[in-house]
């Protein structure tokens, strides 16, 4: 016959305790907004990932959160082309062996989010949590403005 252990209270909270502190973190959200109206969430870090409209060729703004701000960690670009390309000061340069290059450690807060305006179907703008997965939350194509922010 098994015996039931007993344990103090206190031993009890500090075991919850320790299991708690172990669980993640919930990760904050990017809500979409057009106008009032709430489209979307996609949980962080996820890239904005688009067509561009002249080449046809990807392009991604890798977002994540830190502080109570979204942040504009990373960019990648399929090439320099049509104003394309690093802003000395803004990140560091980096090919990928995929094609086209990274600029990464841009770090740059974006406090009252990002405005982007909707592009053509062509341009297929989506949340991505990796730019060159399959994965991807579509958005509506020429919905207009909208704005991608902290979910609060």
């Amino acid at each position: 016959m098994r015996r039931c252990r007993t344990i103090s209270a206190r031993k009890l909270v500090a075991a919850v305790t320790l299991c708690v502190a172990a669980l993640p973190l919930s990760a904050q959200e990017l809500a979409v907004w057009a106008g009032d109206r709430r489209l979307t969430t996609h949980p962080l870090p996820v890239c904005l990932v688009w067509n561009h409209s002249v080449t046809g060729g990807l392009v991604a703004d890798c977002l994540d959160a830190e502080a109570g701000a979204l942040i504009l960690r990373r960019s990648y670009l399929h090439d320099a082309a049509a104003g394309l390309g690093e802003v000395p000061g803004r990140g560091r340069m980096r090919s990928d062996p995929r094609g086209g290059y990274w600029i990464e450690g841009i770090d740059d807060a974006l406090p009252d989010g990002l405005i982007l305006r909707v592009g053509s179907a062509a341009v297929a703008h989506r949340l991505m949590p990796d730019p060159f997965g399959t994965l991807a939350l579509p958005l509506p194509p020429d919905t207009g403005r909208v704005i991608l922010r902290l979910d609060p």
